[in-house]
């Protein structure tokens, strides 16, 4: 079924792991945790490619602010999904948290790699978003401008 080529599957696959053990212990897993979350900075991207071209490296930093302000709601989010217990969601987490731990533990702290690998969680991710917090924070700043600050109205808790 295989090519002879293949050679046998479980040293293969003992090969891979014992590789992944490898690298996992010799790094420092809060560093790149944070830096997984983290990079690239806004305004100091550190991405070669993009190094040359001050408009590029301005929508990357301006992309990366944004993934900032999507962690906090999408922190909420998942601290909600769990108190509903919100089985749909608890189970993409479980596929978020596999994903991002095996990327912090094999992916190099090199910005433009953890900007690339990061990519694939953020349209899941952004599926623990809040939407009525937003709603709700929209209305009290949009009260706050207008003059009329009601407390009932406008209170960022569920009513």
């Amino acid at each position: 079924m295989f090519p002879d080529e293949i050679g046998d599957f479980g040293v293969d696959v003992a090969n891979k792991v014992e590789t992944v053990r490898l690298l996992a212990s010799s790094r420092n897993i809060l560093a790149s945790a944070a830096n997984y979350f983290l990079l690239p900075y806004p305004g100091n991207t550190g991405i070669t490619e993009i190094s040359g071209s001050t408009i590029l490296n301005v929508i990357v930093s301006i992309d990366v602010v944004c993934w900032y302000v999507c962690m906090l709601l999408i922190a909420i989010g998942i601290f909600n999904s769990i108190k509903k217990k919100e089985s749909l969601l608890l189970g993409i987490l479980a596929f978020l948290l596999c994903y991002i731990f095996i990327n912090i533990l094999v992916v190099e702290n090199v910005p433009d790699t953890i900007y690339r690998y990061r990519s694939v969680i953020v349209g899941p991710a952004l599926l623990f978003i809040d939407w009525s917090v937003i709603g709700r924070l929209k209305a009290r700043i949009c009260s706050v401008f207008n003059g009329n600050v009601n407390s009932k109205d406008t209170s960022l808790s569920k009513h």
